[in-house]
């Protein structure tokens, strides 16, 4: 029997450590989730999300593009009320 000292542990990279390297950069790339996913392998959304890790810069990137979009101007659209068939006017109220 082995001493405790003496455990077993891997070294290097495994394919673990590439798999979620991977689904990272798609995800990075702009890859939709869900093409990410049927090329990762992964079948369900639950172990997907435990391999795409999301960093602390991943939310100040995302605050910044939401402060952004606030940002540029809108122009009013004119789109069909699904119930009646009118057309409303959306406009954006500061």
């Amino acid at each position: 029997m082995k001493d405790e000292d003496e455990k077993l542990k891997w070294t290097g990279l495994i394919f673990h450590d590439l798999r979620r390297s991977a689904v990272r950069n798609m995800i990075r790339a702009g890859i939709p989730e869900v093409v990410a996913m049927k090329i990762s392998g992964h079948k369900t959304r639950s172990v997907f999300d435990r391999y795409n890790i999301v960093s602390p810069d991943d939310f100040v990137k995302a605050a910044a593009k939401l402060e952004a979009a606030a940002k540029e101007p809108t122009e009013p659209r004119t789109e069909p009320d699904k119930i009646s068939g009118a057309r409303l006017k959306l406009v954006r109220t500061a």
